[in-house]
């Protein structure tokens, strides 16, 4: 078996590449695969082969995507997929107890492996034409895909990132809710297992929302996350909202999240979905695994232990 290992360079505030130059000494023996944002090599596309995202959630997000693209969903469970953590979050790798450690930084790089759920996302680009693009923790829309946005385009954030993740995330949120406004959303759940509904359990929600989380991996930055676990190959989701709110409020709930760890306050109920459609008036950011794209019409799935992942 082989094993090969996707540096992304951008990642960890561009200090990726070197950090894993730093302890490639210490890790399984592999290949470095320094050119494949458009491409992956048909020599790593082995059947077996061991393939190791090093760097954020983003970067593990880029090689599931451009591995689907290459060889498509039914052949995607020949691959063992690892990811070491070198990304200024690697919320996929949560709880890092259960992890490897590398010199310090959490992996999943072992030879056995355990099925986990792949999340699709169907929508209408820009030019509008229907793209398909997948996901392996979480997905949102609202204030967090447009606060990932801005950790991942704004100049001072980048700066910030490179001395703490958790400064720039701040940072981020406060340039985030000066702007923000909320959608007009049209919300269709699908696949409700009704002895898990949530205290609301309509599976069509209309109105402005100042969040909505679609969740796999419960795990964000820092030490938050949601207390409900859906199960990682479960075949469904947790669909989290938090329903409009004022911006003083929006900055209070922050405050409880961030310094009393009180990451319910995130939300105003929850549901498991299998399906979510999501509709809006208009051009928005819709956010997955860190990465952004956007569209004013949304279609989730929950693809059942499509991938398989290392221990």
């Amino acid at each position: 078996m082989k094993t090969f290992y996707f540096v992304n360079p951008e990642a960890g505030g561009r200090q990726a590449l070197a950090r894993f130059e730093k302890i490639r000494a210490s890790l399984p023996a592999g290949e470095l695969v320094s050119d494949w944002d458009q491409s992956i090599d048909h020599s790593c596309l082995v059947k077996g082969s061991r393939l190791i995202a090093a760097g954020g959630d983003g970067t593990l997000h880029r090689l599931v995507n451009q591995l689907v693209t290459q060889v498509g969903l039914d052949l995607i469970g020949q691959f063992k997929i690892g990811h070491l953590g070198l990304g200024s979050n690697n919320s996929f790798l949560k709880p890092y107890g259960s992890c490897s450690k590398f010199e310090g930084f959490p992996a999943r790089l072992g030879q056995e492996t355990y099925a986990h759920d792949l999340g699709q996302v169907r929508y209408i680009d820009d030019a509008g034409n229907t793209q398909v693009r997948y996901f392996t923790s979480n997905a949102s829309l609202g204030l967090l895909a447009q606060a990932n946005h801005r950790f991942n385009t704004d100049s001072q954030v980048a700066r910030l990132k490179k001395f703490s993740a958790d400064v720039a995330d701040v940072v981020t949120f406060v340039k985030t809710l000066r702007s923000f406004e909320p959608d007009q959303v049209e919300m269709d759940i699908q696949g409700v297992t009704p002895k898990n509904a949530a205290t609301n359990p309509a599976k069509n929600l209309s109105g402005t929302f100042t969040n909505i989380h679609v969740i796999k991996h419960p795990f964000y930055a820092s030490d938050l996350r949601f207390d409900e676990e859906p199960g990682l190959d479960s075949g469904h989701f947790h669909v989290h909202w938090l329903n409009s709110l004022s911006k003083p409020k929006v900055a209070g709930r922050f405050l409880e999240i961030f310094a009393f760890k009180r990451f319910h306050r995130a939300r105003t109920a929850f549901s498991p979905a299998s399906q979510l459609k999501i509709a809006t008036g208009r051009r928005t950011a819709l956010e997955m695994d860190g990465e952004v794209i956007w569209g004013s019409s949304f279609e989730i799935s929950c693809r059942k232990s499509l991938l398989r992942i290392c221990t």
